[in-house]
Formats: C-alpha cells, sequence, structure tokens
C-alpha cells in the first residue's frame, strides 16, 4: 500500500503532459507487438481510452477501452481490408506495474473483432462476379445477377445464390480469432464477433518493461 501511495504521489506530480505521455507509450507498445505479428505491407494504429491514464492503472488496474487498428492483413488466401480489435474494460496486473515496472494486460470484460473483405477478394474467392451495394450482395451466375444468402457457420463465410452454396473458410489468427457474423457494406462485406479474451497477437503486446 505504501508503494501505491508513494506511485500516486510521484504521477500524480506529472501533470497532463506526462500522463499523455505514458498513455502514447504503452500505445506505441501496443503497436510494435502487433507489427511483429504482420507482414510488412500491413498498417497499424492502437488506441488506448482513458484519462487521466496513469492514476486509472494504478488504482483500478483498469483502462475503459483499448483498440486497434490494422491494414491490409494477410490470412491465408485472402486480404482483410480492415481489422478493428476493440476491447472494453482491460484489466491490468497492477502488482506487476508496481513492482516490475512491468504493463501486463489480465483480462477484458468483453470486445468485438471486425474484419472487412472487399469484394474483388470475395469474387476471386468464389470465382463468380460479385458487387456489393444497399446492403445486399449480387452474384452473377452464369450471366445471371443474383441477391446471395450470407452466412458465418464454422468461421467460414457461407454464399449461398438461389441453393449454389460457395464456402470461403476464414483462417484464425492470432489478431482474429473468430468470425461468427457478416453483414454487407458498400464494397465490402463485413464479418465479426464478440469476444472474451485478449487475442493472443495483443497480448504480449503490453508485457514488456516501462522504458524499454
Amino acid at each position: 500500500m505504501r508503494r501505491l501511495v508513494i506511485a500516486i504521489v510521484v504521477l500524480g506530480g506529472l501533470g497532463v503532459g506526462g500522463d499523455v505521455g505514458a498513455r502514447s507509450w504503452a500505445e506505441g507498445q501496443i503497436e510494435n507487438r502487433a507489427r511483429a505479428e504482420l507482414p510488412p505491407a500491413a498498417s497499424v494504429s492502437a488506441h488506448i481510452r482513458a484519462f487521466p491514464f496513469v492514476p486509472a492503472l494504478l488504482l483500478a488496474g483498469k483502462v475503459s477501452e483499448t483498440a486497434g487498428h490494422f491494414r491490409n492483413v494477410r490470412a491465408g488466401g485472402l486480404t482483410f481490408s480492415d481489422v478493428d480489435v476493440e476491447l472494453h474494460g482491460v484489466r491490468i496486473n497492477r502488482g506487476k506495474l508496481l513492482h516490475e515496472r512491468a504493463v501486463e494486460l489480465v483480462d477484458v470484460d468483453e470486445g468485438t473483432v471486425t474484419v472487412d473483405i472487399v469484394v474483388a477478394q470475395l469474387g476471386k474467392a468464389v470465382g463468380l462476379g460479385v458487387v456489393a451495394a444497399n446492403g445486399q450482395l449480387k452474384v452473377t451466375v452464369a450471366g445471371v445477377s443474383a441477391t446471395a444468402n450470407l452466412s458465418v457457420h464454422d468461421n467460414a463465410l457461407v454464399v449461398d445464390v438461389a441453393g449454389v452454396v460457395k464456402r470461403i473458410p476464414i483462417p484464425q489468427t492470432r489478431l482474429v480469432p473468430c468470425a461468427t457474423s457478416a453483414s454487407v457494406l458498400a464494397g465490402r462485406v463485413r464479418l465479426s464477433c464478440t469476444i472474451h479474451d485478449v487475442p493472443p497477437g495483443l497480448l504480449g503486446a503490453a508485457n514488456r518493461r516501462l522504458g524499454q
């Protein structure tokens, strides 16, 4: 307890600039860890939504939200144009923070993973012409355009056009551990799922000593 009180007093003198700097450092660690999971062509950004940041860690061992955005993520035969990971109620190992100056992610209340796949990728995967607009996926079969029904089963996107079914496996990765629902947006299909654990590709991001 004495160590905690001293830490709060010292960090309280950092002011807004110091708090923002600490948060930026933590975001950088998340980005660095995610880059280690991705090919060079992928882009990475991370954000921690908590202010003040340091007192929240010391007093509650928790921040309200951590989010990561990744572009051009290769997974098997697909390329995800965008991947978004949002974690809510992120708990930190306060003991390691105080005694080892290390930030270790422990658990989350809930999170979501969202993946966008552009229609060009889908068309290539199913071998058919595909157009996404107005919330519908149009697929051309034998010169005839028809609306496809989309669903997700066993981590595969199922495209059903008048009984003609195509399955597109969605590879599970350390950043995208699941896919359970699908929706159609302009020019792309969005897959998403709810998670209750930190994705392995982000888990080690904050497990580095402060200052490294």
